[in-house]
């Protein structure tokens, strides 16, 4: 029996890393989704840059940044930062 552990162990590797791969893909995408959900929270947003009142209209996942109304793209850091 104990000259056949290796084999096992060799047979069961593959489908440990799978097992670990689905979890870190599972992980990663309540990330994911959990960042858009939050992105997505600031559309409609009122937003003051010195005498103007813009309003956040639009935003990019992938480039962290938001779109304002007059066309104006800001990184989400400002818009976080403004809102405080």
């Amino acid at each position: 029996m104990k000259k056949y552990i290796p084999h096992i162990l060799a047979a069961m590797l593959p489908v440990l890393f799978f097992l670990f791969v689905i979890g870190i893909a599972v992980v990663r995408e309540q990330d994911i989704t959990h960042e858009r959900k939050n992105m997505e929270s600031h559309i409609g947003e009122k937003v003051v840059i010195n005498k103007d009142t813009l309003y956040v209209v639009d935003y990019s996942f992938f480039m962290r940044t938001y779109t304002l109304s007059n066309g104006a793209k800001v990184d989400q850091s400002f818009i976080k930062k403004n809102n405080k």
